[in-house]
């Protein structure tokens, strides 16, 4: 069976993913591990990935579905995973509050900062935030289903707008005010989903790599991608120089609408700063927060109040309507500008969903996690990468 398998796929047609994207780069990964050859595209684009970073289930997902598993990777590396700092966030009447990850951690921070009255509000809203989080997974980041029912849309939080939001949140309404500039948008019309980061935070932490006790940019994590598209036997070429049968494309794009046309997301002016101490401190005294993200080997300010609109970041989620506008990865497209967002790990999702489905239609074999009875195929030497 394993036999007449492969000598079908080795028979496949190639299969093109356009754009040299992290979308790109994980759908390739998955496509070549099931088998088919693969031609990535394009120029490589620089990864928006941050020294502290969030969600890194989905790159665990993604180097388990595409060959050895990330702890192996990082231990060939020498290196490992761990909790980054907390967040101090300085608030516009000069109040300091260092925020950790967790659920405890920040229930303690806020009753010692504002008192037990606001540290059960926040903890109440956090809690509402989470079955956000949990009809996002359902809608565009773990699975590809649309809102169209009023009742889902009420789920995403699309029915009120990120300042509903920061109005339950009492003194800590910067620290919900700024999910909407990490999002890419400087609208207060921003609909309450973009609140969900403060769930995914607290559910997941927030990380960093680290190797001999100093620390590594989060942009190993891609280099660790590269060579594995290699080790798969991934196909590099420009864009004018493959053609196949099928193609899937992970450039993102603003969809063809007339009126309320959505723009790409606005990305922070970054600067390099000085190294130092670990920290991870948001100023929310301006118009718009000013993040810094500090290790002993390196610094970055990203500055929210000076941006400018790059399609790699994804596409603006302004207000309910412009959100739903965003494309749905399926079996032709995946990228930053899906439902998910232009953060990295949902980028790695989108690539994943689109693989599934390109996967379904070329083979009829459902390659998703719920289905528990398939099994990936015996990794064999790959087609020579050129």
């Amino acid at each position: 069976m394993q036999m007449l398998r492969r000598m079908t796929l080795d028979l496949a047609p190639m299969i093109v993913v356009r754009g040299h994207t992290l979308a790109g780069m994980a759908a390739a990964a998955r496509l070549a591990r099931l088998g088919h050859p693969v031609t990535l595209t394009g120029d490589p684009v620089r990864p928006r990935i941050l020294d502290f970073f969030e969600l890194p289930a989905a790159w665990r997902d993604l180097f388990k579905k595409s060959g050895r598993p990330l702890p192996g990777e990082l231990i060939r590396l020498g290196a490992a995973v761990v909790a980054a700092p907390p967040t101090t966030h300085l608030l516009p009447d000069g109040t300091e509050l260092v925020l950790p990850s967790s659920r405890g951690g920040q229930w303690t921070a806020i009753e010692h900062t504002f008192g037990r009255d606001q540290s059960e509000n926040w903890r109440r809203l956090v809690d509402d935030l989470d079955d956000v989080w949990a009809a996002l997974r359902r809608f565009g980041a773990e699975a590809p289903g649309r809102p169209e029912a009023a009742d889902d849309r009420r789920a995403l939080w699309l029915d009120r707008t990120i300042t509903d939001v920061a109005d339950r949140a009492g003194p800590l309404a910067p620290v919900v005010l700024a999910q909407a500039h990490f999002a890419g948008t400087d609208s207060r019309k921003a609909p309450g989903l973009v609140a969900a980061g403060l769930s995914v935070v607290r559910t997941f932490g927030r990380h960093q790599l680290i190797r001999d006790d100093a620390p590594l940019p989060g942009t190993t994590l891609t280099d660790l991608l590269t060579r594995r598209l290699e080790e798969r036997g991934v196909r590099l070429a420009a864009d004018d120089e493959a053609d196949g049968e099928h193609e899937l494309d992970c450039r993102p794009q603003l969809p063809r609408k007339w009126f309320r046309k959505p723009r790409p997301a606005l990305a922070p002016r970054a600067t390099e700063a000085e190294p130092g101490e670990e920290a991870d401190l948001v100023d929310h005294t301006g118009d718009a927060p000013v993040r810094t993200l500090r290790t002993r080997a390196r610094a970055v300010v990203l500055d929210y109040r000076d941006t400018s609109p790059g399609l790699a970041a994804g596409i603006a989620p302004d207000d309910a309507r412009r959100w739903l506008m965003r494309p749905t990865p399926d079996a032709t497209r995946a990228s930053s500008a899906s439902p998910a967002g232009g953060e990295p790990w949902a980028e790695l999702l989108s690539g994943a969903l689109a693989v599934y489905d390109l996967h379904e239609r070329l083979t009829g074999e459902d390659a998703r996690p719920t289905n528990v009875d398939f099994k990936l195929p015996r990794i064999h030497a790959p087609r020579t990468a050129t």
